[in-house]
């Protein structure tokens, strides 16, 4: 009986301390400068051509991030490294903005896993940019598998002070301070529609 209470105490600490392990929680949002504005993108924007983009993750635990953007028919792998607890990872990652190649649609996809996501660094391992069909099919598996339901569509509008704009790192905290963090178990995804005009 005392050895039955043992290893029923020993299971339930393990099924908890895996559960804990998979739960992954964030910050992330991509910031736009439009003109003298520094605002935080939403899906289904509208942007114009000069408008310039700077996408920020910070995890509450290590963990993997990926970063796409999807336009026509390629998938363009736009970053993919280790991100360690409150570290920011961020594209473009010396502290400036890109900007959108030409006017169209676009998708920005962020990933962020616990472990590594085995078939999207397979389909990136030769080449950073891909058929988009190709994506779409490991990304559909994916959201299919984990039933993610979290959107980044969130009516509060972030603005950044002016007197931080200088200042890169300073800009980043500050955006990211800002932001409610995402919870979700094992892989974090986030879309973003985008029309630049």
């Amino acid at each position: 009986m005392k050895t039955t209470k043992t290893l029923l105490v020993l299971a339930l600490f393990l099924a908890f301390s895996v559960l804990a392990q998979s739960l992954v929680k964030s910050k992330a949002g991509i910031l736009v400068s439009s003109g003298d504005k520094l605002l935080k993108l939403k899906s289904n924007s509208v942007l114009k051509l000069d408008d310039k983009y700077r996408i920020l993750l910070q995890p509450d635990s290590g963990g993997y991030g990926y970063f796409v953007m999807i336009t026509n028919n390629k998938a363009k792998l736009l970053t993919n490294s280790k991100a360690y607890k409150d570290q920011i990872l961020a594209y473009p990652p010396k502290g400036n903005y890109e900007k959108f190649p030409k006017k169209g649609d676009y998708e920005l996809v962020l990933l962020y896993s616990i472990n590594k996501i085995a078939d999207l660094d397979k389909l990136f391992k030769n080449n950073p940019e891909v058929k988009a069909e190709s994506f779409n099919k490991i990304f559909g598996a994916l959201k299919k598998k984990i039933k993610q339901s979290v959107t980044d569509d969130s009516q509060v509008n972030i603005n950044i002070a002016g007197n931080v704009r200088g200042d890169q790192n300073v800009q980043d905290k500050d955006f990211l301070k800002k932001l409610k963090p995402f919870g979700t178990k094992d892989v974090l995804i986030l879309q973003y529609k985008i029309k630049v005009k």
